[in-house]
């Protein structure tokens, strides 16, 4: 079998494609009263990772490289740091870095991030 370019640059374009259109969406709430973090990562649509410290976790608001856990489905996982402005994520093919939008209310620290074709 001869394989050329052209036989090579539909399935580059197809494979192309979906990963543009791969979707991530995190959002997560650090309350400043108990320093718990509550959110979620979903990918293409699929809930992924569930954040959910207990009120007075060792991480809390104060340390600012403090990593909060995620509880995430099998071939997924999580990592959030600084207060939720950072997040380290893998899924069975990749894994990548990207960074959060953070509102710093007067209760609460709210972070969401839309990446990846969103």
């Amino acid at each position: 079998m001869h394989i050329t370019l052209t036989s090579i640059a539909p399935v580059a374009i197809l494979l192309m494609a979906s990963t543009a259109q791969a979707c991530v969406n995190f959002g997560a709430v650090t309350s400043y009263s108990n320093g718990q973090m509550d959110g979620g990562i979903t990918d293409n649509g699929a809930h992924t990772c569930t954040i959910n410290t207990i009120p007075g976790f060792s991480g809390g608001t104060a340390d600012e490289n403090a990593y909060w856990p995620a509880s995430c489905i099998s071939g997924y996982s999580a990592t959030i740091r600084k207060k939720g402005a950072e997040i380290a994520y893998c899924n069975p093919s990749n894994c990548f870095t990207f960074a959060a939008n953070c509102d710093y209310d007067s209760d609460a620290i709210r972070c969401n991030a839309n990446v990846f074709g969103c």
